[in-house]
């Protein structure tokens, strides 16, 4: 991903987590705000142990 090589953090949104009718996604600010990661996927799709 050129994104994360350039530096930038990167956030993978899947449109399945968006569909809920009230998708929690009260983690986001804390991300933007203050996580070190440079990538996260929300939710995180089956199959992957790990963001």
């Amino acid at each position: 991903m050129q994104l994360l090589m350039d530096g930038w953090r990167v956030i993978e949104l899947w449109e399945c987590g968006l569909r809920t009718p009230a998708p929690d996604l009260a983690w986001l600010y804390e991300f933007i705000r203050g996580s070190e990661l440079p990538f996260i996927a929300w939710p995180v799709p089956e199959g992957r142990n790990s963001i």
